[in-house]
């Protein structure tokens, strides 16, 4: 066999081919001294086609992380999502509640409602003949107001000046409670309003002086009544007085 190919490839060439073969069953570079450049190309050619692989080597050591790359192109909108469950429902809200008055209370002889709504509540009287919205009286701690004038006075007396309400009181208020509020000076607890915005306490009826000339007011004589009151003022010659006056049905 082996004299065949020694007379085929002759002195040189067989001499390469036993190079080329040690090269390739032994994995490694054989120099091959004494070859020309031409001869070392056909160990080099003949190796690599009768070579062998080695077995794989051991895994190498993993490289560095590389650099952070690019931020990525905005993705596409995403498709709308299902409808959410229904939420509870919602707690009751206060409602407002209505109780009948009777006849002969809070609106006289009329009936009238009670609306209450949060501890708060409201009368509705019916009106007179069903048409007008006033009451027969005026309900408890409702105020009415109005103005007063008196003079000039021809001479030197005294005056009884009354006060008309426009609703009247389901019972006149005490003579006590009449109080006269001077233009200047203390105003009592009762009457803490003006002649221009006059107030009164529950069961009280306030006057207020705006002017005063030549007139004093003297707490005597006075006169109470459902409808209104009256009382008596000292005057002077061209005396003269204007004010205003507010009554506050009571309470109880």
């Amino acid at each position: 066999m082996i004299s065949r190919i020694h007379n085929k490839l002759g002195t040189a060439g067989f001499i390469i081919a036993i190079i080329a073969l040690i090269a390739a069953l032994s994995g490694v570079a054989v120099a091959a001294a004494g070859l020309n450049g031409k001869q070392k190309k056909e160990v080099k050619k003949i190796a690599k086609s009768v070579a062998i692989p080695g077995p794989a080597g051991p895994a190498g050591a993993a490289g560095p992380a590389g650099p952070k790359g690019d931020t990525g192109a905005k993705g596409d909108k995403g498709d709308t999502g299902e409808k959410g469950a229904q939420g509870e429902k919602g707690a009751k809200g206060d409602s407002v509640t209505g109780a009948a008055i009777a006849a002969g209370g809070v609106c006289g002889t009329e009936t009238g409602v009670k609306y209450t709504l949060n501890a708060t509540s409201t009368n509705i009287c019916n009106g007179l003949d069903g048409e007008s919205g006033f009451t027969e009286v005026l309900p408890p701690g409702e105020t009415e107001t109005g103005a007063w004038a008196f003079g000039p006075a021809d001479a030197e007396g005294a005056e009884m000046i009354s006060f008309s309400y426009n609703i009247p009181l389901e019972e006149a208020i005490p003579t006590a409670n009449i109080h006269y509020v001077k233009a200047t000076g203390t105003k009592p607890a009762e009457c803490q309003g003006s002649a221009t915005e006059p107030t009164a306490a529950p069961g009280h009826l306030c006057i207020y002086a705006a002017v005063e000339e030549g007139v004093t007011y003297e707490n005597f004589l006075n006169q109470s009544f459902t409808g209104g009151a009256a009382v008596i003022l000292i005057h002077g010659k061209e005396g003269i007085a204007i004010g205003g006056w507010a009554v506050t049905a009571p309470t109880s």
